[in-house]
C-alpha cells in the first residue's frame, strides 16, 4: 500500500497477510531500487498509468487542484518487482509555457543542463499524443519557441512533455480560445 503526506512524503506499506487479510506492521519512505528517496508533490495524488507504454504500470503522481499542473512521474523500466527507475527533472527551471492558459499561441521555454538529443511532445489529457513540435539535438542552456500547432485541438488540458537523454518532464496546460 501507499500513502503520501501533505508534505509530499510517500510510505511504502509492506502486506505481511494475504489479500483477503492485510496485514501492515511497517512502513518505510518509498526509495527506488538505486536509493533515491520518491519525493511526491505537497498535498499530491497518487495513481499508476502506463505513461510509456510499455506494458507496465508506472507511478504518477499529480498535484492537488490545478494550480501549477505538476505531475512527477516514475517510469517502471524493471522486469515485473518492486524497482523503479527514478526520473530526475529535465530542466534546471521546470518547462514554462505560456500564456497558460493558452488563447493564440504558447511560448515554450527550457533550459537544458547539458547537450542532448530532445523531443518535445504535446498529449491529450488522455495520453493519447497530438504534436511533436520539436525533434532534435541541442546544446546545453536556454531555449524557447513558439507553438502555434494548436488550431487543431479542441479546448481543453493538455501536457507539454520535453525528454531528453535520460530525463522527462511534463508540464499542464490548458487551451481555451
Amino acid at each position: 500500500m501507499l500513502t503520501s503526506e501533505i508534505n509530499g512524503y510517500v510510505w511504502f506499506y509492506h502486506n505481511s497477510g494475504t489479500n483477503a487479510a492485510p496485514v501492515f506492521n511497517s512502513s518505510q519512505q518509498l526509495s527506488t531500487q538505486s536509493g533515491h528517496i520518491v519525493d511526491g508533490l505537497a498535498e499530491g495524488h497518487i495513481t499508476f498509468n502506463d505513461w510509456d507504454q510499455d506494458g507496465d504500470l508506472d507511478l504518477i503522481f499529480g498535484e492537488y487542484g490545478s494550480y501549477n499542473g505538476n505531475i512527477r512521474i516514475y517510469l517502471n523500466l524493471t522486469n515485473p518487482g518492486v524497482a523503479e527507475e527514478y526520473i530526475q527533472s529535465v530542466a534546471q527551471d521546470q518547462i514554462s509555457v505560456s500564456p497558460n492558459p493558452i488563447t493564440n499561441y504558447a511560448m515554450i521555454k527550457y533550459t537544458l543542463n547539458k547537450s542532448s538529443m530532445i523531443k518535445i511532445d504535446i498529449l491529450s489529457a488522455d495520453g493519447r499524443l497530438v504534436a511533436s513540435p520539436v525533434n532534435q539535438y541541442q546544446e546545453q542552456g536556454i531555449h524557447q519557441f513558439t507553438w502555434r500547432g494548436q488550431d487543431n485541438l479542441s479546448n481543453g488540458v493538455y501536457f507539454v512533455r520535453l525528454i531528453t537523454d535520460n530525463n522527462k518532464q511534463v508540464k499542464r496546460v490548458t487551451l481555451l480560445r
